[in-house]
């Protein structure tokens, strides 16, 4: 079942990148927005981005934008 409101979880967005803390948006289009708690290096469209709640993987999605702060 897709989440419909914003939840927190752990976001890894490279293989080698410890997950970092987000806040998750779905949209009604199926689109998904992550806005970390800190900034994040390097995030490039083409890559996934994988969701996680500690060991639980909660979705994932490939990354269309990066938006800067």
């Amino acid at each position: 079942k897709c989440p419909v409101e914003p939840f927190r979880a752990l976001v890894r967005i490279r293989q080698r990148h410890t997950e970092a803390e987000a806040l998750v948006t779905p949209d009604p289009a199926g689109d998904i927005s992550v806005d970390f708690t800190e900034a994040q290096r390097a995030i490039t469209p083409g890559q996934a981005a994988v969701f996680y709640d500690r060991d639980k993987v909660l979705g994932a999605g490939i990354i269309r934008a990066a938006k800067g702060r």
